[in-house]
C-alpha cells in the first residue's frame, strides 16, 4: 500500500527518479571539481553495458573513431559499430620483467600497461572518445593515478 501511496509503482522519468540523480549529481560535484545539475547532466542505467550502448549512441557519429583498450570486453565493438562508429584497438603490453612471484601470483596491475605514446600516435582528427575503464575489463588492471593523470595529458593535447 506504501508504494501505491507514494506512487512507487509507475515509471518514473526515464533518466531516473528524481531524489536519485539529485543524490548522485551532490555525491559527483565535489569529485568533478564543477556543479553537475541533476536534471540535464545525470542519467540512471540499468548498468554499465547498458550505460556504455546509450553513450556511443549519444556521442559517436558514422565515421567517428573511438580507441579501445585491448584486450576488450566484448561489448564495446559492437556498440561502436552499431552508433557507425571505428574501433581503434590499442593493446595493453605485458610490462617487462613483470614475472610472477615465487608464490605464483603477481599483481594484474604491474604487468600490463598502456603506451601513452602510442595512444597519442593513434588519436586522429576522427577520434570521438576513449573506452578507459578501471578496473579494466576483461584484464582487471587498475590504472594508477599516474597512468590516468598520462591519459588525461595526451586527451587534453587534442
Amino acid at each position: 500500500p506504501g508504494a501505491v501511496r507514494d506512487d512507487a509503482n509507475q515509471y518514473c522519468r526515464s533518466q531516473g527518479l528524481p531524489a536519485l540523480v539529485e543524490a548522485i549529481a551532490e555525491h559527483t560535484t565535489p569529485l568533478m571539481g564543477r556543479t553537475i545539475n541533476p536534471m540535464t547532466e545525470v542519467g540512471v542505467c540499468v548498468g554499465a553495458t547498458e550505460a556504455l550502448f546509450g553513450a556511443m549512441q549519444a556521442f559517436v557519429e558514422p565515421g567517428d573513431e573511438v580507441i579501445v583498450l585491448e584486450p576488450a570486453y566484448d561489448a564495446y565493438v559492437p556498440d561502436i559499430r552499431i552508433a557507425g562508429g571505428t574501433p581503434v584497438g590499442i593493446p595493453l603490453r605485458p610490462v617487462a620483467g613483470a614475472e610472477a612471484a615465487a608464490d605464483g601470483s603477481r599483481r594484474v596491475d604491474d604487468v600490463y600497461s598502456l603506451d601513452v605514446d602510442e595512444l597519442r600516435a593513434r588519436i586522429t582528427p576522427r577520434t570521438r572518445a576513449i573506452v578507459l575503464n578501471t578496473p579494466h575489463n576483461p584484464t582487471g588492471k587498475v590504472f594508477s593515478r599516474a597512468e590516468l593523470e598520462a591519459v588525461a595529458d595526451v586527451l587534453r593535447e587534442h
